[in-house]
């Protein structure tokens, strides 16, 4: 019953997200019909038609470049946390994970550390933290690469200053013992979580050991370079477009926007950064059909490729998951059938059975038996040990002798 409720749990949670992704991808397709109507499609698709593909290439290529360095980030946090794991298993587990890129909150990290302990046990106490601590760094390396663009625009400071404060007081809880205390102690004064303290004591010091010196600053560079990666793509779509943007401007247009939808929570910051992105574009004199097509072809080489390589991966990894159960199924019934001996109408512990034989509890039985809670018994013969059979090692043949060479009486139990 146990068992039964968590499946369908499980089935009921697998069912929310797809209704969510299913709906965000419904509110995107609107957003971006309207952006492009707002922006006249004709320019859209004007502007379009001038990018040469091999420029697009190039984008997607430093697309994926930037997706692979948040893989080796993670795979940096798991082994600080003692989770070793092979690196093609390490991947396909990353890149599934992309598959909920446009849920809400964090449910794309939540999934990535599911699957880690669905392959190797890994507690999702000792886990989750990732999925924080990979926001954070993301949102330092997305800090520094919008300083270096914040003066040519001269505005979103009140929103940056916001989210520095925000990075410092989540790190200062972690790593300052009197904070931390005091986040325990509040823990314990809400009557639902109070019984929960000691997992929430594990969170913490698994986010302890991601967030200490050297794990902020190797977790921060990563999230730099896989930013300034994505930036660098950006670039080379306004190039594409034959458009007159300086690299740091270009880099605070992809930087600042990212922050907005991290610190929104919204589903892939859908809506949010387009328009934001499109905003900083017409500030800076570009026409507003181009600046529609730079941006949601811009997304569609980040977002929506980092979908479709999660939607893959994560179809890769269930069908490889599904592949290996089978296999330990077959590997456990041929064990069985090795270790099982098997007689003429029926084997013990687990073997093959002969025709018209019944079998329960591991054990099979001769013609006509019958088995009950792992006892075995013949026809008119007496119940045994419970867990045994006929003969010395609860074996039952059907010419008077066990696999063990004990010969018996014909229909008699077998007294060693």
């Amino acid at each position: 019953m146990k068992g039964n409720s968590a499946a369908s749990a499980d089935i009921g949670v697998h069912r929310q997200v797809v209704r969510w992704m299913i709906l965000t991808a419904v509110v995107a397709l609107g957003v971006y019909l309207g952006i492009v109507l707002y922006a006249n499609a004709g320019d859209v698709m004007e502007a379009l038609g001038r990018l040469n593909g091999w420029w697009l290439l190039a984008v997607l290529f430093l697309s994926l470049l930037s997706y692979g360095v948040r893989a080796l980030r993670w795979n940096y946090y798991l082994i600080r946390l003692g989770i070793s794991i092979p690196h093609r298993l390490m991947l396909l587990l990353y890149f599934a994970g992309l598959s909920m890129l446009i849920t809400p909150a964090m449910v794309s990290g939540v999934v990535k550390v599911g699957l880690v302990k669905v392959k190797v046990g890994a507690q999702l106490s000792r886990t989750l933290p990732i999925v924080v601590v990979e926001r954070l760094t993301d949102l330092i390396g997305m800090l520094g690469l919008a300083l270096f663009g914040i003066l040519f625009f001269r505005l979103g400071y009140a929103s940056i200053i916001g989210t520095v404060a925000f990075v410092i007081i989540a790190v200062a809880i972690v790593e300052v013992p009197v904070l931390r205390n005091l986040v325990l102690s509040f823990f314990g004064l809400i009557p639902g979580l109070k019984n929960h303290i000691e997992t929430v004591r594990k969170l913490l010091d698994s986010a302890q050991t991601l967030l200490d010196g050297r794990s902020l600053v190797m977790g921060s560079f990563f999230g730099f370079i896989s930013w300034a990666l994505a930036g660098f793509a950006l670039h080379i779509l306004i190039l594409g477009f034959n458009i007159d943007l300086s690299l740091p401007e270009t880099l605070f247009i992809m930087a600042f926007p990212a922050i907005l939808g991290v610190m929104s929570q919204l589903p892939g910051g859908i809506g949010l950064e387009e328009t934001t992105m499109m905003s900083l574009l017409v500030r800076k004199d570009i026409p507003l059909g181009e600046a529609t097509a730079l941006v949601l072809l811009f997304r569609f080489v980040t977002l929506w490729f980092g979908l479709a390589i999660g939607l893959i991966s994560l179809s890769c990894f269930t069908r490889t998951l599904k592949m290996e159960q089978e296999e330990t199924g077959m590997g456990n019934a041929l064990s069985g059938e090795s270790t099982g001996g098997v007689g003429e109408h029926g084997s013990c512990h687990g073997g093959a059975h002969g025709a018209g034989q019944e079998a329960g509890h591991g054990l099979a039985n001769g013609a006509d038996q019958v088995v009950g809670d792992g006892m075995a018994h013949g026809a008119g013969q007496s119940e045994v040990h419970a867990g045994y059979g006929e003969g010395e090692h609860g074996c039952i043949t059907p010419r008077g002798q066990d696999l063990d060479g004990i010969t018996h009486h014909n229909g008699n139990p077998g007294g060693g």
